[in-house]
């Protein structure tokens, strides 16, 4: 058994809804707290749930995840059929499959670039995470 059976045939379009479905759970991530603060005012409970939603624990394991899911099921699928590929691409074909992987590589990016400023800016404020 392969440990990448569905590698060529994933079409650009479904990488791309990868992709967007992992920056929209970020998204919802991220704004879960401020939800919850405008239907409550308990103040109390909600600084526990943005210190816990919103703590290093979280933030770590999110963007592992999301990483981990664009990498496999948005940009190797749309980088390995290429090394693999003997006939002829289409050029718009290609030139979706470029424009889609390059997306995913700055989505990597910018987790990477994001957890560096984390790192960077906790260690500055003396180990005091900065939400």
């Amino acid at each position: 058994m392969s440990l990448w059976p569905t590698l060529k045939s994933s079409s650009p379009g479904l990488c791309l809804g990868v992709l967007i479905g992992n920056i929209a759970l970020l998204w919802v991530w991220a704004q879960i707290p401020a939800w919850y603060r405008s239907g409550s005012t308990d103040a109390s409970a909600y600084v526990a749930l943005h210190s816990v939603w919103l703590g290093a624990a979280a933030i770590s394991t999110v963007l592992l995840l999301t990483n981990a899911a664009v990498l496999r099921w948005a940009t190797l699928p749309l980088a390995l059929p290429h090394l693999e590929h003997a006939g002829p691409i289409d050029n718009t074909q290609f030139w979706k499959h470029n424009l889609v992987f390059w997306l995913c590589v700055v989505f990597h990016l910018s987790c990477l670039a994001f957890a560096a400023w984390l790192a960077v800016t906790t260690v500055v404020r003396g180990w005091q995470w900065p939400f």
